[in-house]
């Protein structure tokens, strides 16, 4: 291997570690604010019993602490990191075969996002259904864990 195709591969792969550390940081940084969102939308269900976002967050510090605007934050970075991480690797991969133009960057942007999007888009439709089993049913169905989720998804729906 030459030393030039060993710094593409390098290059390759800090893209893609650095992609990966940036989605868990947003991500962290980011959970809190949609898990006030979160108690806000399921709590406003009732016009009369509407809570003020301050009240939210006073609910949430008394009855979890300040981890509680942490909850599901590993979840979340588990599913954004990887996906951050191959959208950035695949947009490098890209634009390594294309001329410097705004156009191609655009459009290896694009279908970098494209490709991600789709690699990723089975779990996203387990995650959605598994966090909306847990306080309501959908169909019916109720999920002890994300692979029972998983599983009752590809039983019902197939693959």
């Amino acid at each position: 291997m030459s030393l030039f195709e060993q710094h593409r591969k390098n290059t390759y792969l800090n893209n893609v570690s650095k992609g990966i550390f940036a989605a868990s940081i947003a991500t962290t940084i980011v959970t809190p604010i949609e898990r006030i969102q979160y108690a806000y939308n399921t709590n406003s269900r009732h016009a009369s019993e509407q809570a003020s976002l301050s009240k939210i967050v006073k609910i949430i510090f008394r009855k979890e602490g300040i981890m509680g605007l942490l909850r599901g934050n590993i979840h979340r970075v588990m599913w954004m990191a990887p996906k951050i991480g191959a959208t950035v690797g695949i947009f490098t991969t890209l634009r390594r075969d294309c001329d410097d133009t705004i156009e191609n960057y655009y459009a290896s942007a694009a279908l970098a996002g494209l490709i991600a999007e789709t690699l990723f888009y089975p779990h996203e439709t387990i995650r959605l259904r598994f966090n909306s089993g847990k306080h309501s049913t959908i169909e019916g169905m109720k999920f002890s864990s994300y692979f029972d989720c998983a599983n009752k998804v590809i039983l019902e729906e197939g693959i």
